[in-house]
C-alpha cells in the first residue's frame, strides 16, 4: 500500500449490504482538504467549538456530490487520527539510521 489509487470508483466505497463506508485515497484527499478549510485545531481540545468544527467537517463531506460519503463526526476524527499515525510511522521508517 505504498501508493494511493485515486482512480477507484467512489460508488464502490459504500456497499449496499452494509452501512459502513470503505475509505479510499480520494476520500482521504477530500477529508484533508476539508480539515484544512475548517481548521478544528484552532479551538482547545474538548471544547464545544472544536466538536462543532468536526461536526461541520462531517456534514460538509456528506454533502459532496462527486464522491459518496457516509460519515459521522467521530468517523472523520478517527480517520484523521489514523492517517496522522500512518504518516508518522512512515516518516520514522524512512529516516536514515543515526551514526554515533
Amino acid at each position: 500500500m505504498s501508493s494511493i489509487d485515486l482512480t477507484k470508483s467512489s460508488e464502490q466505497s459504500l456497499t449496499s449490504s452494509s452501512k459502513f463506508m470503505v475509505w479510499t485515497g480520494e476520500h482521504d484527499l477530500y477529508l484533508c482538504r476539508e480539515i484544512c478549510l475548517v481548521d478544528p485545531f484552532q479551538h482547545r481540545f474538548g471544547t464545544r467549538e472544536r466538536g462543532q468544527s468536526w461536526d461541520n467537517i462531517a456534514n460538509d463531506l456528506n454533502d459532496i456530490k462527486e464522491v459518496r460519503f457516509a460519515v459521522t463526526k467521530r468517523g472523520v476524527q478517527e480517520r484523521f487520527t489514523l492517517l496522522l499515525e500512518n504518516l508518522k510511522n512512515r516518516s520514522h521508517t524512512l529516516r536514515e539510521p543515526r551514526v554515533l
